[in-house]
């Protein structure tokens, strides 16, 4: 697809132009967070021209007051906001890598919004579909929650109808099925027209033989404006790659992609990155500069046995949850590696009338209905501070008021690690990442030591001992 230039309001493209491959410092700062610095990496075609801009705040995009409600258009932007907003805005693709936590999911809303509703107002009237693929329900139903909110608000009586739709497993087929047909005469009336969903889900929707599977896949062909991967790593790593790769292969290869991720895997560049990416496209990372240990503390207990752990958790809920202001914690999630191990240690909290109150527990046995009203407790209820939970809280959960992480069972990888801890911490707030460790969790020791190592964090001696110890053991085997 060819890059398109816009202009919009007080803010023009094509203030800076960016090299390829060149690293730019930008300054993180907002009124809501303390002052940090990131490095910013571009890497693109050396055909490419792309356009950095100077986004310091989404009022600067004077359209936007038009399209959403006024919340968002005053907040500063973030790194990942400030580098990749203007890109997408000129119709580049992107594939943006950022931190857990700093603000990747307005990074491609707010610019998808803009770029659909000038498509939708053209006078030719171009397409006017964007499909979000995210890897869970419970992603999903935020992002969506998100959209809806920007586009509640209108100061524009003549703009488009907009419609959002959301589909995921777990919810009933043919119930998802009966909203299709006033959703794509939304598509064909001309409506911005916006369809979250998991890929095996949209994948069925796709393929499965009904009465709405050509209306649907003729909306894909002709419509699609925009498509974007939220969370690209998991979506690899969901143990459905053909469907997922199939359903790549459906989108118009005219569509603009937006690929946004917190790690970046092997399989992301060799599938995505393909030759029409390369041409017209942009790879943006950025990475910490400064210690963000300013803000995020890492701790680690070595425990004895489970017995022992379940002890340790209750006394530290405990302490945390009955300590005054400054040392009060607000929510903490609780990780477990398994359902069996997450409902155990639930039962064994919830025989505590203090913390049994107070605690939720959430896994993907947990029905869809019942996942909304947690989550919806754990945001909204001040009496609700705990969530036991399974892996499947590590991704997407967006509550500023979590400020305590406890990995009860060790990840089982340096990324899980990352995606847990990220859960607090989030946009410049201080948050703290507890983690019991077990004997059986040693091998991933020597890792996390060089993820801290490299933050610029301290090596807890104990971690550091442990690894000098599995050091000695290589050296001698």
């Amino acid at each position: 697809m060819a890059p398109r230039g816009h202009s919009y309001g007080q803010y023009t493209l094509g203030a800076t132009s960016i090299p390829f491959s060149e690293i730019l410092q930008l300054p993180y700062s907002s009124a809501t967070t303390p002052s940090a610095d990131f490095n910013v990496s571009y890497f693109a075609d050396s055909s490419t021209d792309t356009c950095a801009g100077n986004l310091q705040c989404f009022s600067q995009i004077a359209p936007l007051l038009e399209i959403t409600r006024q919340a968002v258009p005053f907040r500063a932007t973030t790194p990942i906001q400030r580098a990749t907003i203007p890109l997408i805005l000129q119709g580049l693709h992107v594939l943006g890598v950022a931190p857990t936590g700093s603000g990747k999911t307005l990074a491609f809303l707010v610019p998808a919004i803009m770029n659909l509703y000038q498509s939708c107002t053209q006078e030719s009237g171009g397409k006017n579909l964007c499909l979000i693929l995210l890897p869970s329900r419970i992603l999903t139903l935020q992002v969506a929650e998100v959209l809806r909110g920007l586009l509640g608000g209108t100061h524009n009586p003549s703009a488009p109808r907009r419609q959002v739709l959301s589909v995921f497993g777990g919810a009933s087929l043919s119930d998802t099925e009966d909203q299709f047909p006033p959703f794509t005469q939304g598509i064909d009336d001309g409506a911005m027209s916006f369809l979250l969903g998991t890929p095996g889900r949209v994948h069925t929707l796709a393929t499965r033989k009904s009465r709405y599977r050509e209306s649907f896949a003729r909306a894909l062909r002709q419509s699609l404006s925009i498509l974007i991967l939220d969370e690209v790593d998991r979506l690899f790593d969901m143990g459905c790659a053909n469907e997922f790769h199939e359903l790549l292969r459906m989108f118009p290869k005219d569509a603009q992609r937006l690929y946004f991720t917190a790690t970046v895997l092997p399989a992301i560049e060799s599938t995505l990155l393909n030759q029409s990416f390369r041409r017209h496209g942009v790879r943006i990372v950025v990475q910490h500069v400064t210690r963000p240990c300013a803000t995020l503390q890492h701790d680690f207990l070595l425990v004895k046995s489970a017995k022992h752990k379940t002890g340790l958790l209750h006394q530290l809920l405990q302490e945390k949850l009955r300590a005054k202001a400054p040392d009060c914690i607000r929510k903490i999630i609780v990780f477990c590696n398994s359902i069996a191990t997450t409902e155990m240690c639930f039962r064994e909290l919830s025989q505590h009338p203090h913390i049994s109150a107070a605690a939720r527990m959430l896994h993907s046995n947990v029905e869809n209905d019942d996942r909304v009203k947690i989550l919806k407790a754990l945001h909204k209820d001040p009496t609700v501070r705990i969530l036991v939970a399974t892996d499947i809280a590590s991704r997407g959960i967006d509550i500023e008021t979590i400020d305590y992480v406890v990995n009860y069972c060790f990840p089982v990888s340096l990324v899980d690690y990352i995606h847990r801890s990220g859960r607090t911490g989030r946009a410049g707030r201080e948050g703290t990442v507890m983690s019991f460790i077990a004997h059986s969790d040693y091998e991933f020791v020597p890792e996390i030591c060089n993820m801290l190592a490299a933050q610029g964090c301290e090596v807890p001696s104990d971690l550091a001992y442990i690894r000098q110890s599995l050091e000695r053991r290589k050296c001698t085997t």
